[in-house]
C-alpha cells in the first residue's frame, strides 16, 4: 500500500496523466480540506493537478512518513509540498498575487482509501495559511 501512496505523489510531481488513469478508480473523490474543494473522477484528479501546476509549475511533493492501516485499505502520508510561485494565485478573501518567484514548503497529510490496487478517495489536509503567507497572498 505504501507503493500506491508513493505513486499518488509521483502522479502530481510528474503531471503524469497516464499514471492517473491507472492509479485511481473511475469514481475517485479528492477532498481538499482547507478550502473545501471537491474533485471527482480521474478528470477531477487531472484538474486539481493542473490547478496546482498552473500556480507552481515546479511544484513537487516528498513523502516524509507513511502509515498503513491495519486492514491495508487506508494509507496516511505526511508530505512536504514545495514550489515557486510561477503563476497567478487567486484565493477568495485574500490578495491576488501574480507570479513573483516566492518559494514555499507546505506540510500536509493525505488520507488515501484504497480499493484493490487503486485509490478511491483522498482527504488532503495541508497548511494553506503558511502557503498563502509565503506566496504573498495573506498579510497579517
Amino acid at each position: 500500500m505504501a507503493e500506491i501512496a508513493a505513486k499518488f505523489v509521483t502522479s502530481y510531481n510528474d503531471s503524469d496523466m497516464e499514471l492517473v488513469d491507472k492509479l485511481y478508480t473511475d469514481d475517485v473523490v479528492f477532498l481538499q480540506v482547507p478550502d473545501g474543494s471537491r474533485f471527482e473522477g480521474k478528470e477531477g484528479i487531472k484538474e486539481v493537478i493542473g490547478i496546482w501546476k498552473a500556480i507552481q509549475s515546479d511544484g513537487h511533493g516528498e513523502i516524509v512518513n507513511t502509515i498503513v492501516g491495519d486492514d491495508g485499505k487506508q494509507v496516511v502520508v505526511e508530505c512536504e509540498w514545495a514550489g515557486t510561485l510561477t503563476g497567478k494565485l487567486e484565493i477568495p478573501g485574500m490578495k491576488t498575487v501574480e507570479a513573483n518567484g516566492n518559494k514555499s514548503v507546505m506540510k500536509g497529510i493525505a488520507v488515501l482509501d484504497i480499493e484493490g490496487d487503486k485509490i478511491k478517495h483522498i482527504t488532503d489536509y495541508f497548511d494553506f495559511l503558511s502557503f498563502a503567507k509565503n506566496m504573498g497572498a495573506w498579510e497579517h
